[in-house]
């Protein structure tokens, strides 16, 4: 058994070694994951302000048409 226990670290290192492209990847993978922020959340939330903006806006956009087609229409009359 100790003959073969001898052995077991190098063969361990041996693998390790042999892997070091998928460990390296594995490790890139997650610090991009822990180093970008997800934007998702922070984009909904933006979209969400834009519609809420947009609706408070809309009738005053649509009464300032409005106004100016009297304009224009009381030129026309004139």
């Amino acid at each position: 058994m100790a003959e073969v226990a001898k052995w077991i670290p190098a063969e361990v290192a041996q693998g390790v070694y042999n892997n070091l492209d998928y460990i390296k990847r594995s490790a890139d993978d997650a610090m991009a994951k822990a180093a970008i922020p997800d934007f998702k959340q922070s984009l909904d939330s933006t979209a969400q302000t834009m519609d809420a903006v947009r609706e408070e806006i809309l009738p005053f956009h649509r009464i300032r048409q409005n106004e100016r087609r009297c304009i224009l229409i009381e030129r026309i009359k004139k």
